[in-house]
């Protein structure tokens, strides 16, 4: 996420690329800096299972990380070897390293695998942990009728599966999981050293008001009037015909107990949002906010034309947040496609934006990947209308948003996040990255 603090994880890539000379650069078409002189721009590339960096503010690339030199025996790009990647953050202080996940695509296995890991931000770039494996041996032995217990099991609840994201959970040792396949968020007990995560609790379709949730993509925790709670975007699961994938939701939970998790409210109160992306709670200008990219919000339907738009609501956590509006870009050569994430940047003024183009990565649309700012928007009053998803888009109010950078990155690959880490809190990587290009 852009504070560097919070662990944002969950995205597949990593290790320093063997190659790092200036051949390599020009063999790949793309040319790298050596020198970093701004802040670093850390992007995850979900097709090639790679982290893109560069200097933010001149857009120029220091090189890649490559799942296929980390973990080749399962991301060397052969069938049943192929991996994706999803959220990547930075972890200072003291760790100085970036946490990631991948997920890995074999038939031959039941769900995605993911793996959590922690790399060092040394030249070195070593292994520091790894979260791979699931158990709920020790606190919830009889979920799932016990099967899970059973050796052997080929079982995608049994696994984390496709996970978008891991963040600790905070005031306590507890991680949380959004493992986005198995459309469920896990709680538990991460072991970095042995890769076990125990699970503690579960949050899924058993709990009584969950209803229309699956592909959750986010989680992110905050305390409140000694409260914890839990926001989640759900990219679909409506009760709509042939709109289920995209037809979503956000939530709000009160997880202070674990073993009673309260759901608080639902995002829109009525209806759907177009498969929102990375909903937070943020502060605009002494305002509570609730910030979300609505990765289809100006499209003509839930399956149709790649159109995105950022949505804003005030933030309540008694009652449903009240609907601001959509805003997107109207430059006739600056256009947002289908939207991934959209952050609060340090100074308050300016969102970091990324767009994967397409929503999906054999998809064919006329929407470029980008990374790119736009300024906060004055806030207007609310309308009354819901902000929930039509093709008629009759409770939605469209304004226009003020570009600031566009085309940041000259080359991005399918991004799905994009996180910035002031300079001043890097150390050894501020001169000794030595990144070179990821093999085609």
């Amino acid at each position: 996420m852009v504070t560097t603090q919070r662990i944002a994880l969950a995205v597949g890539l990593l290790f320093g690329c063997t190659p790092t000379s200036e051949d390599t650069a020009q063999d790949s078409g793309q040319s790298y800096i050596s020198q970093l002189n701004g802040d670093l721009l850390i992007v995850s590339q979900v097709a090639d299972a790679s982290v893109l960096f560069a200097d933010f503010e001149s857009g120029d690339v220091l090189g890649e990380f490559c799942l296929s030199d980390l973990a080749s025996e399962e991301c060397n790009g052969e069938i049943g070897f192929t991996c994706l990647a999803f959220e990547v953050g930075y972890r200072g202080g003291e760790d100085d390293r970036i946490q990631l996940a991948y997920a890995q695509r074999n038939p031959e296995v039941d769900g995605q695998p993911s793996t959590l890991l922690e790399i060092a931000m040394t030249e070195e770039r070593t292994v520091e942990g790894r979260l791979n494996r699931l158990s709920f041996e020790q606190y919830l032995p009889t979920i799932y009728d016990g099967i899970c217990s059973e050796e052997g099991v080929d079982d995608a609840r049994c696994l984390m599966s496709m996970a978008h994201m891991y963040t600790p959970v905070p005031g306590s040792d507890l991680w949380a999981v959004a493992d986005t396949r198995s459309a469920r968020i896990l709680f538990g007990e991460a072991d970095f050293s042995s890769g076990l995560f125990e699970a503690v609790a579960v949050l899924d379709g058993t709990h009584p008001d969950w209803e229309g949730m699956v592909w959750v993509n986010n989680i992110d925790l905050f305390w409140e009037n000694n409260r914890l709670y839990m926001i989640n975007s759900f990219k679909g699961g409506g009760p709509l015909p042939d709109t289920s994938r995209n037809a979503g939701r956000i939530a709000l939970w009160d997880v202070t107990d674990l073993s009673a998790i309260e759901k608080k409210w639902v995002y829109p109160a009525e209806g759907y949002v177009a498969a929102p992306h990375k909903a937070t709670r943020v502060d605009l200008r002494g305002e509570s906010i609730l910030l979300y990219a609505h990765s289809l919000g100006a499209s003509d339907s839930f399956e149709g034309v790649q159109s995105g738009s950022v949505g804003l609501a005030r933030f309540s956590t008694e009652e449903a947040p009240t609907y601001l509006g959509d805003w997107v870009l109207q430059d006739q050569e600056a256009h947002m496609g289908f939207l991934r994430d959209v952050e609060l940047m340090s100074d308050g003024e300016r969102f970091l934006v990324t767009d994967s183009g397409c929503e999906t990565l054999n998809a064919k649309c006329e929407e470029s990947e980008e990374i790119f700012t736009m300024h906060v928007p004055s806030l207007p009053e609310p309308s009354g209308k819901q902000g929930s998803f039509s093709s008629s888009h009759d409770q939605q109010d469209f304004y226009p948003a003020e570009l600031e950078r566009w085309d940041i990155l000259p080359t991005v690959r399918f991004p799905y996040e994009a996180d910035l880490v002031p300079w001043e809190v890097l150390s050894d990587f501020q001169v000794n990255h030595k990144l070179g290009a990821c093999p085609p």
